[in-house]
């Protein structure tokens, strides 16, 4: 058995209980062999548990269902007055960097890439309307920095394409920390265990 078919084969993705419309992302989970379960996060939309092992502290992904919903979230006032953070995004990033989170993604539909978002605009934005896009390439790439938040964004079309990319990353994080756990031959040690 492969790393990946092990994976699949005992991999839960873990999906926050406020994360709504997100029939076509479980319908490719369910696809690959992946169950999954409904669970309360402080932080993020998504993660994994395998053989038992929760990842919530290690490995979590953020999903934004549209350039509309990112650009909300990026200009939305902080409701908290006494909060120096701008709003409910960054609030969830400080979150996730004061947890000690090794890898957090953020997942935008409705973009191949980051320089597509540039072009985003928002007829009914009453702040930064043309220039939407710019504003929200330009405050993401800040958050992103290692200086500042360190996340990683990945941009899909589709939910189909999100919830792909999403196993993908969730894959590779935990091979490499079965590898630097268990050394090369981990799917052995992992299958023996099970024994």
């Amino acid at each position: 058995m492969t790393a990946r078919e092990y994976f699949l084969k005992h991999a839960v993705m873990l999906v926050d209980t406020r994360e709504k419309e997100n029939f076509e992302l479980l319908s490719v989970f369910r696809h690959f062999g992946l169950e999954y379960d409904v669970d309360t996060f402080k932080t993020g939309d998504y993660s994994f548990r395998i053989d038992g092992y929760d990842y919530k502290d290690k490995w979590l992904a953020e999903r934004k269902g549209s350039l509309t919903e990112l650009y909300g979230n990026v200009m939305a006032a902080n409701k908290d007055k006494q909060s120096t953070l701008r709003n409910n995004l960054e609030e969830e990033l400080k979150r996730k960097t004061d947890g000690g989170v090794a890898e957090f993604i953020l997942f935008v539909q409705g973009a191949r890439n980051l320089a597509e978002i540039k072009g985003f605009t928002e007829p009914k934005a009453d702040r930064q309307g043309k220039r939407a896009g710019q504003h929200i390439y330009a405050t993401i790439m800040s958050w992103a920095a290692a200086n500042r938040y360190n996340f990683k964004v990945c941009c899909q079309k589709s939910q189909a394409e999100i919830a792909a990319e999403m196993i993908n990353y969730a894959y590779y994080f935990w091979r490499n920390d079965m590898k630097e756990k268990f050394g090369d031959n981990f799917v052995r040690i992992l299958q023996g265990a099970k024994r």
